[in-house]
């Protein structure tokens, strides 16, 4: 979460399975809970750990968003009476949404492989790995230096 709010009464838990639970990998099995915090965030090896955050507000319908479309969440300002504005809009300028600074929630999901060295990076880019999501260029992604 990026500002303040009143976590009181929040939903959007982050919840996982604690694989050295005993019976883990039934579908009994409990999960671990954590709830959401202002200004906090979670950091977890989403490829190791089975999470997931509940929905964060399940009274409010999402609107449809065409996959074929881009999209883009702008910030409007401030309103007078209303808070700081935001409107999700598609490529074709259609509003399908308006929000307040309190109704979004950002998740950032970061992946990356790690080789031994160069050698094996090399051999898993020449089997055509590593393109990235729709055939991404190499130089379009981000490297290490970027990251950290």
């Amino acid at each position: 979460y990026l500002h303040e709010w009143d976590p009181a009464g929040r939903a959007g838990d982050f919840v996982w399975y604690d694989e050295n639970a005993s019976g883990f990998g039934r579908p009994d099995t409990p999960l671990k809970v954590a709830p959401p915090n202002p200004r906090a965030g979670t950091a977890v090896d989403g490829s190791k750990l089975v999470h997931a955050a509940m929905a964060y507000m399940p009274e409010v319908s999402v609107p449809q968003m065409n996959p074929d479309l881009g999209h883009v969440l702008q910030y409007l300002g401030e309103v007078e009476g209303d808070g700081e504005q935001w409107e999700l809009r598609d490529e074709t300028g259609r509003t399908l949404g308006r929000y307040t600074t309190d109704d979004l929630r950002i998740s950032v999901v970061y992946r990356a492989r790690c080789f031994a060295d160069a050698h094996s990076a090399e051999g898993y880019k020449a089997r055509g790995f590593g393109q990235g999501r729709g055939g991404r260029k190499e130089e379009d992604q981000m490297g290490l230096d970027e990251v950290l």
